[in-house]
């Protein structure tokens, strides 16, 4: 007791004090003055724009989040339930906490672009960390805390199942919004409606940059958490421990965090010469200072609580796996040569470059999930699923980092007075900021292919302790497995096509909006209406999601359900992998093509449409799948 009291001391005192820490970030920015005129008002309308969208979102996440809580209550656990509704409710109000810090740069940082580039990198760089580290302390202190409480990590599972409902819906409605609004200029055909179209693409940036994404790391983050501690109750070479193999995902965690906080310390703002795609030098070293404290203090926690070294080298492997994935996905999407291109030529170089360096990401992924397995089981996996989230805490500095420059640096560049100087500064931080939101893909896909590997097995491992079913839930030779298989796949198929049509349908609105003359006072309605469009399609999704297994277990039984789950697993994340890299390929390619040409055009919407809506949603698709199988075996065993 005494030891799980310092356990739950020591967690809690670090999610409070990441809690503190993003509030001081965000004071630092806040107590600078706001710009006034054209900057000022140009904020507030996009403010207001994403509070629109966010209204009209809750509305519809709170419907589904009610029927839930309902039917889980009285069909399975209120314990469940409860869990539920408490990550549905922290997901959204941490994700919307954090966008408000992203903003808070958007109109205090234009003196800097005039004469202080490092001072403007730094608001931006600030706002990234506040957002980063006040998601990570309040999915920390709330798992420790329901830890406490119900003192099982299986009847909290509820609450990893609030936070994939809500990051479903959050994640692909911004997608969405930001794939259609990036393109908004496209679409302006008077000339008056070139700043609305640009507020609604600025819109666009906020949902889909940093609403979505912070659900998703939220969602991740805690699964992972979550997951291990599960593992750690359900694993027969785990029990001598109890609950110190709980707890020690917790301290891990912890410790990545005091990591993290240290090593973003040594990130300082770039050079004027420096180029963008230098953005990762800037951050690798604090990353592997923060790798590197992390596997030192792990040495010790695990030398003075377990005294199996194996997990040592799980960790290890971990963070190799990461910073070879930050970096060849870098690599992978950045122009190979600058030339123009026709447009099938564009196409082609895209999907090859995709196919080629994804077959092998996915090899080392699955080669490090393989290895941990090989070292300590499950335990082994979820570890290096944990580690990766962690690492997604870095990486969503960068994307909260490009979202805040990416605003402020377009704001900049359209005030009235614009000099040369704030025009070359502006585009320099654009640059970065572009880059930076790019570079997070990989390890978020990473995160949530491995907490979905750690889900199946464990669904697996659930029945194989039913004599019933110990024989039958998984056998290539059942024509019932290959049947789930099969459906699984055509889903995956299904739901990958919806998304490319509800992107065109959304185009489409979009069009119809800035064809015709737009007044100031017209932009929240522009907004209204494409978010309506944007919502109420995903809306639609969730039914394709949350039904199909639903109706294959109880109709055809575990056995089928357990095909279905591998086919959407192998399916979705080959097609979010090949999807997400030529998607960065083709934004980046678009730079070094001339304009007016055919081929910018489709690599500006390809590139948008796959690496912002299409690739990421299969993020979603994926966790939100693979844990209603966890969620489905607990109402049957109820």
């Amino acid at each position: 007791m005494e030891l799980i009291q310092f356990f739950a001391t020591s967690i809690f005192s670090v999610a409070l004090a990441s809690i503190l820490v993003a509030l001081v970030f965000g004071f630092l920015i806040w107590r600078r003055p706001q710009a006034e005129g054209f900057a000022y008002h140009t904020s507030k309308r996009i403010l207001d724009g994403v509070h629109i969208f966010l209204h009209l979102e809750n509305k519809v996440v709170a419907s589904f989040v009610v029927v839930i809580f309902l039917i889980t209550g009285f069909l399975l656990q209120w314990e469940f339930a409860f869990s539920f509704l408490v990550g549905s409710i922290i997901t959204a109000l941490g994700s919307y906490l954090g966008w408000r810090l992203i903003a808070l740069p958007m109109n205090r940082s234009i003196e800097s672009f005039k004469s202080n580039l490092p001072e403007a990198f730094r608001f931006s760089l600030r706002a990234g960390k506040a957002n980063s580290f006040l998601l990570s302390g309040l999915s920390l202190g709330a798992i420790a805390l329901l830890l406490l409480i119900f003192r099982d990590p299986s009847l909290i599972i509820g609450y990893a199942f609030g936070t994939a409902l809500v990051a479903f819906f959050a994640h692909l409605t911004g997608g969405f919004f930001s794939a259609v609004a990036d393109r908004s200029e496209g679409h302006a055909i008077k000339k008056e409606n070139h700043n609305i179209a640009k507020e609604i693409d600025e819109v666009g940036d906020f949902v889909g940059d940093v609403l979505g994404p912070n659900t998703d790391f939220f969602e991740t983050f805690s699964l992972a958490i979550l997951l291990a501690a599960i593992v750690a109750t359900k694993s027969v070479s785990l029990e001598a421990y109890g609950w110190n193999a709980v707890w020690f995902p917790l301290a891990i965690v912890a410790l990545q965090l005091l990591g993290n906080f240290i090593g973003f310390l040594f990130v300082r703002s770039p050079k004027k010469t420096t180029t963008p795609t230098s953005l990762s030098k800037i951050f690798l070293g604090s990353f592997l200072l923060s790798a590197l404290l992390v596997i030192v203090s792990s040495v010790y926690f695990v030398d003075f609580f377990f005294g199996d070294f194996r997990l040592v080298i799980v960790i290890i492997i971990a963070y190799l796996a990461t910073i070879f994935s930050f970096l060849f996905i870098e690599y992978a999407s950045l122009p190979k040569q600058n030339k123009k291109y026709e447009a099938d030529q564009l196409i082609l170089l895209g999907f090859k470059n995709a196919i080629s360096n994804g077959v092998i990401w996915i090899l080392v992924i699955v080669a490090a999930a393989y290895a941990a397995y090989a070292f300590l089981n499950l335990y082994g996996l979820a570890i290096l699923a944990l580690i990766f989230a962690g690492v997604y805490q870095s990486t969503l500095l960068l994307q909260g980092f490009g979202a805040s420059a990416d605003v402020s640096s377009d704001i900049a560049l359209r005030l009235p007075n614009c000099t040369v100087n704030l025009q070359a500064n502006a585009h320099f931080l654009d640059r970065f900021g572009a880059l930076a939101k790019g570079g997070s893909r990989s390890i978020a896909l990473a995160s949530a292919f491995l907490v979905t590997l750690t889900l199946l097995i464990l669904y697996f491992q659930n029945f194989q302790n039913i004599p019933s079913f110990s024989a039958e839930i998984f056998a290539l030779s059942d024509f019932r497995v290959l049947f789930g298989i099969g459906g699984g796949i055509l889903i995956s198929g299904i739901f990958g096509a919806s998304i490319l049509n509800k992107v065109l349908a959304g185009e489409i609105m979009l069009d119809q909006i800035l064809s015709h003359k737009v007044s100031i006072t017209d932009f929240n309605k522009s907004v209204e209406m494409l978010s309506k469009k944007m919502i109420n399609n995903v809306g639609r999704l969730a039914f394709l999601i949350l039904l199909p297994p639903i109706f294959i277990f109880f109709f055809w039984g575990p056995s089928v359900l357990s095909g279905y789950l591998v086919g959407i697993i192998g399916t979705a994340f080959l097609l979010a992998t090949v999807l997400i890299l030529a998607g960065l390929l083709w934004e980046h390619q678009k730079k070094n093509i001339a304009k007016e040409n055919d081929a910018e055009k489709i690599a500006d919407a390809l590139g948008d449409a796959f690496k912002d809506a299409i690739g990421p949603a299969f993020n979603n698709f994926l966790k939100l799948s693979l844990l209603l199988g966890l969620v489905i075996f607990q109402l049957w065993q109820s």
